[in-house]
């Protein structure tokens, strides 16, 4: 069942309020998210909802899911919940292999203007206008005023105003422009960072491309894929490859692969791992009915009925 206000992949995957009014999709419509939301919506002994933040508490009362890589992640609206689902799903699947066509399937997720620069040698990949202060600038500062080869690229649904915030921040002459494809970027440069609501990590992984995540710890957990950016280490290319491979192939971690031919035996395995971990938290509150006539009045006189 959905949610109250919910939205979908299905209705929503061009909204103008979350990714703008000039950025668009170039996935108009992925049939396989849409055949995996509807799966996932039937299932799900919760509500679902498409793409919120995941702020309720721990015995969380509902689901929630995004689009990733031409796939979807399934999460619940508790962070440190997802963090155990998918380091559990990780630790228990052996299998690093990957698809021959992984490859394949990596891309700009936007519509985007092909390079016409060639990539610095490191780059800063920042969220957009939605998200301004989520990136380590203690991290970054030191970076851009000791390395002339690092560069910053802005996503591209980033407002004139956040552009600005930026240049206050960086300087212009350190800024990317924000309507070049990312990918292409990605491609191009020898080192990359980015913040934990950007596909552009798990990319990194499967290119086997050097990277960091430049997320503020005050941030950190709340973000799209934050759960699977922690289980990452910096620049460690073999780790971080072989890491992603196990959330791929694992049937528990939530995360559906557009490859993926077993879709109800992974929604299914999902939500049993994640509501075993939510149990773990139901509030001890007492039974209230059982011992209510056992409770003694303490205002009460003695003889008095």
């Amino acid at each position: 069942m959905k949610s109250v206000n919910a939205i979908s992949i299905k209705g929503n995957i061009n909204d103008s309020e979350r990714i703008g009014d000039d950025l668009k999709r170039k996935d108009k419509e992925n049939l396989f998210a849409v055949k995996v939301e509807e799966i996932f919506e039937k299932k799900a002994p919760l509500p679902t909802s498409f793409d919120v933040s995941c702020t309720q508490p721990h015995y969380f009362s509902e689901f929630s899911y995004n689009d990733l890589m031409g796939g979807i992640v399934l999460k619940t609206q508790n962070m440190e919940v997802n963090a155990r689902v998918m380091e559990y799903a990780v630790k228990t699947c052996n299998d690093e292999s990957y698809p021959s066509d992984a490859k394949d399937f990596l891309e700009d997720k936007y519509d985007l203007q092909k390079s016409h620069i060639k990539a610095p040698r490191k780059i800063i990949f920042l969220a957009g206008s939605n998200l301004l202060g989520i990136e380590n600038k203690e991290m970054i500062l030191p970076m851009l005023w000791s390395d002339p080869s690092v560069a910053i690229k802005p996503h591209p649904n980033m407002t004139r105003e956040g552009l600005q915030h930026f240049a206050y921040d960086y300087g212009w002459d350190k800024l990317i422009d924000k309507d070049i494809s990312g990918f292409e970027l990605l491609n191009g440069c020898e080192v990359a960072y980015s913040t934990s609501n950007s596909e552009l990590g798990m990319v990194s992984a499967v290119m086997k491309k050097p990277h960091a995540d430049i997320t503020s710890v005050f941030h950190f957990g709340r973000l799209t894929y934050s759960h699977i950016h922690r289980l990452f280490r910096p620049m460690n290319v073999e780790h971080n490859y072989r890491t992603f491979a196990r959330v791929f192939n694992s049937k528990e971690s939530g995360f559906i692969p557009h490859w993926a031919t077993d879709i109800e035996e992974r929604v299914d395995r999902y939500i049993e791992l994640a509501m075993k971990v939510r149990e773990v938290f139901k509030p001890s509150f007492p039974d209230v009915s059982k011992w209510t006539r056992q409770t003694t009045n303490i205002n009460k006189k003695k003889g008095n009925k």
